[in-house]
């Protein structure tokens, strides 16, 4: 039995790992009006940091630190529900589409993506459920948009920048 090459493993299976991993959005912006309502100025406070945090690593290019700010961002909002089954099924799909993210992320820096969360904290703080649904729902799209599953890409990956 012929073994698989790296390149055709990767082209069969990661549309569906990035559908999955990705999947977390409508989870996300389904407790936009519970995170919302549960939200204390010390919660926003704590996201703003994160936030500041995570656009500061992509000023620096630092994409490292950008992808696990990024995912602590959408940990800490999950965790704002209390629901602990939610916040545990979320963790896992944070960490699948961050390693997804670091394997697969463009190179090139798209602006909207590179703008952080900002704009979802002033709607949140304001307490706009649906627009915050919105732009969640928008903003995980253009970053599951921005993948590379090219065989290109595949090929020229480096592990070790990745992980280390």
């Amino acid at each position: 039995m012929a073994k698989k090459s790296r390149r055709s493993f990767f082209e069969s299976h990661n549309p569906v790992m990035k559908e999955e991993a990705f999947q977390k959005s409508a989870w996300e912006a389904g407790q936009a009006g519970l995170v919302i309502e549960k939200m204390t100025a010390s919660q926003l406070d704590d996201l703003k940091a994160i936030d500041d945090a995570e656009k500061s690593a992509k000023a620096d290019f630092d994409q490292h630190n950008a992808i696990k700010f990024s995912g602590q961002f959408h940990e800490a909002i999950i965790a704002i529900t209390g629901n602990k089954i939610l916040v545990e099924f979320m963790h896992n799909l944070i960490s699948q589409s961050a390693l997804i993210e670091a394997v697969y992320g463009s190179d090139q820096n798209n602006s909207s993506i590179c703008q952080g969360h900002t704009e979802l904290l002033v709607l949140m703080e304001a307490g706009k459920v649906l627009e915050s649904q919105k732009w969640m729902d928008l903003h995980l799209h253009e970053v599951e948009s921005n993948l590379d599953f090219s065989p290109q890409k595949a090929d020229a990956i480096n592990f070790a920048k990745v992980f280390f």
